[in-house]
């Protein structure tokens, strides 16, 4: 499966839901050799536009002797020091810095960048150039708690996609321990990342350009009722669709489904190729239990990425329809834009 770099731009500022800022920032993804020089130029060109709106700065507490009085005095380490003897005192203070996390992690990840084989040294200039604006800014080693302690407020909002491409090239690079070089592993072959994103992106796209009542992932419990004890129902497990939203005809449920070898698969008897019988058998259960609301028509779509050949298929059972098809992620964007949209109209 071949996803352009532009295409996955595109795919990555729909799943991230940054989409509207990323008009303030254009970024040529065409000119990226690869998924890690693309992760390169956009990082360099979201801190070019953040170093002119104005980094981030907050409060760190510091604790240090000295003369001068500052913040409020530790009187008991400052006796357990003998500072008073010395004309000093142990003061406590905070003082505004731009040393906060959110700029130790871009840092960081520009030093990691500047030294990964595959981004190459037209796109590392600017990064480095980008980087001695960053002088303040502690040097850290990058750990996933560092992206799990980050909280975003309407003040730093802006950050989210820069931390959400660091955290990209963070869980995507390999350091070598001998040279400290980096490798970047492209993402695009790790079916499970994908299979993420791609849910995300079909998530949020239709979120702001479905022109649909409600759009979301929806959590439901089977429609039954234990036959002996009430309490048996928490054994059953709860469901939770990708993707369910309401337009003004009808209710639709998407379920998507990435696979490398795509939506078909040989039958192990010998038949030929067969949809997933475990990804149909998962819709039923979608569209069986679904609570049944406003009397729309109800609509299943399983919708997997182009892989070798497109398909659509549609079949009626009982009171709702199933949808069976992909979307060729290696066409134009607009072309993609389309496709989309026309699934639910």
């Amino acid at each position: 499966m071949n996803i352009p770099i532009q295409n996955l731009y595109y795919i990555l500022c729909y799943a991230w839901n940054t989409l509207d800022k990323q008009g303030i920032v254009q970024v040529d993804a065409s000119q990226a050799r690869n998924v890690a020089e693309l992760c390169a130029m956009v990082l360099s060109n979201w801190l070019s536009y953040l170093l002119k709106k104005g980094l981030h700065r907050g409060y760190i507490d510091y604790s240090e002797a000295g003369s001068a009085i500052r913040g409020k005095i530790n009187f008991t380490s400052s006796i357990n020091k003998l500072l008073p003897q010395q004309a000093m005192m142990h003061c406590d203070f905070d003082e505004l810095s731009y040393n906060v996390p959110l700029n130790q992690i871009i840092k960081a990840t520009i030093a990691n960048l500047l030294r990964c084989k595959e981004v190459s040294k037209k796109t590392k200039d600017p990064l480095a150039k980008l980087k001695r604006h960053l002088s303040d800014v502690q040097d850290i080693q990058l750990t996933a708690q560092h992206f799990e302690r980050i909280h975003y407020h309407r003040h730093t909002s802006f950050y989210r996609l820069l931390i959400s491409i660091c955290q990209l090239i963070y869980e995507n690079s390999l350091v070598n321990q001998e040279d400290g070089a980096v490798t970047f592993v492209d993402f695009l072959r790790d079916e499970e990342k994908m299979r993420k994103l791609y849910e995300a992106f079909v998530r949020n796209f239709y979120t702001k350009e479905g022109g649909c009542q409600c759009v979301g992932s929806k959590r439901f419990r089977w429609n039954c009722s234990p036959e002996t004890d009430k309490d048996l129902i928490t054994y059953l497990p709860t469901m939770n669709t990708d993707t369910s939203l309401e337009t003004e005809n009808q209710k639709i449920i998407i379920d998507t489904k990435y696979y490398s070898r795509g939506g078909l698969v040989d039958d192990k008897r010998g038949y030929g190729e067969k949809f997933n019988s475990g990804n149909l058998y998962q819709m039923f259960s979608y569209l069986h239990n679904s609570p049944k609301e406003n009397n729309k028509p109800l609509t299943g779509i399983l919708l997997y990425p182009t892989v070798g050949k497109d398909f659509s298929y549609s079949y009626r059972f009982e009171n709702f329809k199933i949808r069976i098809c992909t979307i060729n992620l290696n066409q134009q964007w607009q072309l993609i834009h389309n496709d989309l949209l026309t699934l639910i109209n």
